[in-house]
């Protein structure tokens, strides 16, 4: 796919996924940042992401061994300043900064680094920011993590999902995974959108 620098992330993983489903070079492609959703041919979706993604992210998953509670890597902000607060010292986390993300030349390319160390946490804190979703909380799925939002926010698409809340007991769940994961095919893949 040829990138224009200002191409959103959700637009580049919304072609890559119609591109999957025979659509070579699909024309009239829209997104909706704001409100996470995707349109193509008059159709309306949510955020969605191409199997390609999952398939390279589950090359990281290595069952329950996993040796952090917690991760959180990304960008600092007033709004995600309670994952500092509460977790950036613990001994069982993997807290960082990073705005890999942020520059254009890495922004389509999956970072392997970051999906290997979410891939070895329990538990991702997937804090929101300037929009009422984030692809952390996604990607905290595909990981086999269970997400954890702070007690006041409210993510868009979080309902259809089992997360936890910062100030909940955190209990790892082989069924809440399994269940996050069916829930991901079936609504955030064009496969189970359009099956």
């Amino acid at each position: 796919i040829k990138h224009h620098p200002t191409m959103l992330l959700q637009e580049h993983y919304f072609r890559k996924a119609l591109q999957e489903r025979g659509y070579r070079a699909p024309l009239g492609v829209r997104v909706n940042h704001k409100e996470g959703t995707c349109t193509h041919a008059d159709k309306t979706y949510p955020v969605v992401f191409p199997r390609a993604m999952l398939a390279h992210v589950a090359r990281f998953h290595h069952g329950e061994a996993r040796p952090y509670s917690y991760f959180f890597r990304g960008v600092k902000t007033s709004r995600k300043q309670w994952v500092w607060d509460h977790y950036a010292h613990r001994e069982d986390a993997l807290v960082s900064i990073s705005k890999r993300g942020r520059d254009p030349k890495l922004k389509y390319t999956l970072d392997d680094a970051y999906y290997r160390d979410m891939c070895n946490a329990r538990f991702v804190l997937t804090p929101l920011d300037v929009y009422a979703w984030s692809y952390r909380f996604f990607e905290a799925i595909m990981c086999r993590a269970i997400p954890v939002l702070h007690d006041d926010e409210v993510d868009k698409f979080a309902h259809r999902f089992h997360v936890y809340r910062h100030s909940d007991e955190h209990v790892w769940r082989q069924d809440w995974v399994e269940h996050n994961l069916r829930q991901l095919m079936q609504y955030h893949t064009l496969d189970g959108l359009l099956s």
